[in-house]
């Protein structure tokens, strides 16, 4: 088993050391009118301490759709910071948080259809635990789904979850889709997603 990439992960620094989960950083910056900065300067970090660390394979990055008001311009700073860096813009998967709930699936679409067409790959997160449904699978057309840890927990033993994964794999595979299973804790949950033949796992190593 090799490692196929990693999944960048935006922490914020409290006054006394401690760290600041990603869900207070946002609802702060979305209450102060900086939700774009902040998801700016997260995918930037996430770009360059990847350099930084020397990180091979893919880098996944998370980002708000609700945060990126016109594409061309709003990503323009990232697509600059990854050719300053000399990245393979294949490298960078960008994913849509499922459990946020998308409100313009066109706009969502033409964020999207940027990044593919400046090289990147793209990711549904979360799938089976929020706001997606099979019709915004279609509609996206991701490079990977990533199903929700949720859906992984006890797969092993649970029939109507190992039935659900099954079902998302036979979706995938027919649109060219990679599946990547996340949270996963046991070995029995790992041996019987391998047995399914699931393309990625992440979480138990």
């Amino acid at each position: 088993m090799a490692i196929h990439g990693y999944e960048c992960l935006g922490r914020g620094i409290l006054p006394d050391g401690s760290m600041m989960p990603p869900g207070t950083m946002f609802n702060i910056a979305r209450k102060t009118g900086l939700i774009f900065n902040l998801d700016r300067q997260c995918r930037e970090a996430a770009i360059r301490q990847a350099v930084a660390k020397q990180l091979e394979g893919q880098i996944f990055i998370n980002f708000l759709p609700s945060a990126i008001y016109n594409p061309e311009f709003c990503l323009r700073d990232t697509v600059r910071w990854i050719e300053e860096l000399q990245l393979d813009p294949g490298r960078i998967v960008f994913e849509v948080v499922e459990t946020e709930a998308v409100d313009d699936i066109d706009h969502l679409k033409r964020i999207l259809r940027f990044y593919r067409q400046s090289g990147f790959c793209t990711a549904l997160d979360d799938v089976g635990s929020g706001y997606a449904s099979l019709n915004l699978f279609a509609l996206l057309q991701p490079n990977i789904l990533k199903i929700d840890m949720e859906l992984v927990r006890d797969i092993h033993i649970i029939k109507v979850k190992q039935a659900v994964v099954r079902a998302l794999k036979v979706l995938a595979q027919a649109a060219g889709t990679k599946v990547l299973a996340e949270g996963i804790e046991t070995q029995a949950e790992f041996a019987w997603l391998k047995e399914l033949g699931i393309d990625y796992v992440q979480g138990l190593s």
